[in-house]
């Protein structure tokens, strides 16, 4: 229903016309599913003739305590029409996809791992062929399409599918359940990893890990957010490795870039699940490469724990990757400038400001036998040794580093742009 009508409708069934911003965040939670919005209004307005005081606030209370179907049972019951409830209706209907369509069985299985709201149909894609489903991208979208369950929204930028809420909670609870194994779960959550790395590599291989342009990440940043939330608690990291058809260096730096990406959007729990496996499936490398990829993954690592407020754990991951530069010398040296700088700003966060003045000295020291003293890595560094001299007092020293860190801002980036 659209949200008007269905505030409408909540109001006409219950009896409550007064409470029209409770009307809607109900309406919302219920995404706007008729038999879901009856159910509701209905139950409301049975209760209310015992308990007059019972609001839209309360309603709420009850679904998010995972008691939706206990109150459609109300309607169901004083319906003979309708005999049987909507999520019973519904939980029919995904087993009956789930027991006769093995695409749709992985379609709904990875839309159960990610959260319910819009998601590109080409990162399902993606997933359907990583698990070895239909080698038709068509055919794909056909079938999706055919699915009463599915709803579909054509944009400017590409294809998005979605379930209802109630849908998606019926199928979450479905799919992830008892029957599950562990192996099943793993295979799974890799798969996942793997099929958002691919749509990021195809639709924005140069500008990912930027800030700039986290408006192009933003779409799919709640489904990183769902899915981290099985990297740990529920999958071990060292699990996700047990797979001959993908490298540890790869797999640990997929994990990384979307540890990167959540990062950028500021979801600092999710972004410490995927660097924390990006670093346990790659720690006991030997090689040069694996080395250059575990030193990536202690520096996200180090930075976001800090972020959350971990400053001493956040030092101690980056002090951990500096060593491993120490150790591989052929190491790209303007990469140990910056953890340098970051971890000068750890140190400034925990107090020891001196440290923190060596740490970013000792950052552009290297930037300038590199000479790139002018670069944007230098300028962040500039302005962070500005700050720092600043708290010791040291004000003509600042002013100097600032003056610096200006000068490359303003030849770097238009005068309007926010550094």
């Amino acid at each position: 229903m659209m949200p008007s009508e269905a505030c409408r409708f909540l109001a006409t069934i219950s009896g409550i016309e007064d409470d029209t911003t409770g009307a809607n965040n109900v309406a919302k939670a219920l995404d706007y599913q008729p038999l879901a919005l009856a159910s509701a209004a209905f139950y409301v307005a049975k209760v209310r003739e015992l308990h007059p005081h019972f609001s839209w606030d309360d309603y709420l209370k009850k679904i998010e305590k995972g008691k939706l179907a206990l109150t459609q049972e109300i309607l169901a019951k004083a319906n003979p029409i309708y005999p049987i409830t909507m999520t019973a209706a519904i939980q029919i209907a995904v087993t009956r996809e789930l027991d006769c369509d093995e695409e749709m069985k992985h379609v709904l299985t990875f839309l159960s791992f990610c959260a319910p709201q819009p998601l590109r149909l080409d990162i399902l894609t993606n997933y359907i062929f990583s698990v070895g489903g239909v080698q038709d991208k068509e055919d794909i979208g056909l079938r999706i399409q055919g699915s009463s369950l599915i709803l579909i929204d054509k944009r400017k930028d590409g294809v998005y599918i979605r379930l209802h809420k109630v849908v998606h909670d019926i199928v979450k609870l479905t799919v992830i359940n008892d029957s599950m194994n562990s192996n099943e779960r793993v295979r799974i959550v890799r798969a996942a990893v793997i099929s958002f790395n691919q749509f990021i590599d195809e639709t924005m291989p140069w500008t990912w890990d930027k800030l700039d342009y986290v408006a192009q990440t933003k779409h799919f940043v709640g489904h990183l957010k769902t899915l981290s939330m099985e990297i740990g608690p529920k999958v071990a990291a060292e699990e996700l490795k047990k797979d001959q058809s993908i490298t540890d260096i790869s797999l640990s730096s997929s994990l990384r870039k979307l540890g990167r990406i959540t990062q950028c959007n500021a979801e600092y729990h999710s972004a410490r699940a995927f660097y924390s496996a990006a670093v346990k499936v790659i720690d006991d490398t030997q090689t040069l490469e694996g080395s250059r990829e575990l030193a990536r993954g202690c520096t996200g690592l180090g930075r976001v724990t800090s972020s959350l407020g971990f400053h001493q754990k956040g030092k101690e991951h980056l002090e951990r990757a500096l060593s491993i530069h120490r150790n591989k010398p052929e190491l790209d040296n303007v990469e140990a400038a910056r953890i340098y700088s970051f971890l000068g700003k750890v140190e400034r966060r925990l107090g020891n400001r001196p440290q923190a003045k060596d740490n970013f000295n000792t950052s552009l020291l290297i930037l300038r036998k590199l000479n790139l003293e002018q670069d944007n890595d230098a300028a962040h560094t500039y302005l962070h040794l500005g700050s720092v001299q600043c708290d010791l007092g040291d004000y003509l020293e600042a002013d100097q580093n600032l003056q610096l860190a200006r000068s490359i801002y303003l030849e770097k980036f238009a005068p309007g742009h926010v550094n």
